[in-house]
């Protein structure tokens, strides 16, 4: 074969592919406030789906890059690694290998936004496998009279009680706390936002400064 008959060098990249689309229905879920209250339901799923869609992107193009090194053992050591963050799912798991591949301590880089998305993931699982929230409803066993609902118990509680702490759902004198206050506007875009303050927060980092490129926001 001649130097002209040489065939092409071929490059490629990987390329996230479900993220944008990700992206498309919160800013659609997002962009009004008086949506069917299903519609916020899957937006507090689709939320922290985007950040670890992100997140996943990123560290596993990454990892199949350095799985190029011409050292064998680093070379299977990083294919390993790469398999390993495909399958990597929930905030902990994140926590981890973003320590172990960018020396990136999540929690204190993402400052306060750490409890947000803690929340936000403790409340996604639930919502992700429709889990009822066991609130328990009392009676007046005498008379039938409802006395009201304790969420003592329930896996709602610790997002519940959080979003009541921060002010982001408000119960009036005499309401009665149901799953329905998650699926609101107000909880939805505060969840998204602590994402976009995160992904924004981790981009700081030296070997995360494209990370923001993932997002597909330009």
């Amino acid at each position: 074969m001649t130097h002209e008959e040489k065939p092409p060098m071929l490059v490629g990249r990987i390329a996230g592919d479900t993220t944008k689309y990700i992206k498309d229905f919160l800013d659609s879920a997002l962009a009004k406030e008086n949506h069917d209250p299903s519609m916020y339901y899957f937006a507090i799923v689709a939320t922290a789906c985007y950040l670890e869609s992100v997140l996943e992107d990123f560290a596993y193009s990454w990892c199949k890059t350095k799985s190029q090194a011409e050292e064998p053992f680093l070379s299977r050591l990083m294919e390993k690694i790469g398999d390993d963050v495909n399958r990597a799912t929930g905030l902990d798991k994140w926590k981890q290998w973003t320590h172990v591949l960018f020396d990136v301590d999540f929690p204190d880089v993402v400052g306060e936004d750490w409890q947000t998305l803690t929340h936000l993931f403790t409340l996604r699982n639930q919502l992700a496998h429709g889990r009822t929230t066991k609130f328990t409803h009392f009676w007046n066993a005498n008379n039938g009279r409802f006395l009201g609902i304790s969420i003592e118990g329930s896996s709602y509680r610790q997002p519940f009680e959080y979003l009541i702490k921060s002010g982001v759902i408000q119960l009036k004198s005499g309401e009665v706390p149901s799953v329905g206050h998650f699926f609101t506007h107000k909880v939805a875009l505060h969840f998204a936002t602590s994402v976009r303050s995160a992904i924004k927060a981790l981009s700081s980092a030296p070997l995360l400064s494209e990370l923001c490129e993932r997002t597909h926001s330009k």
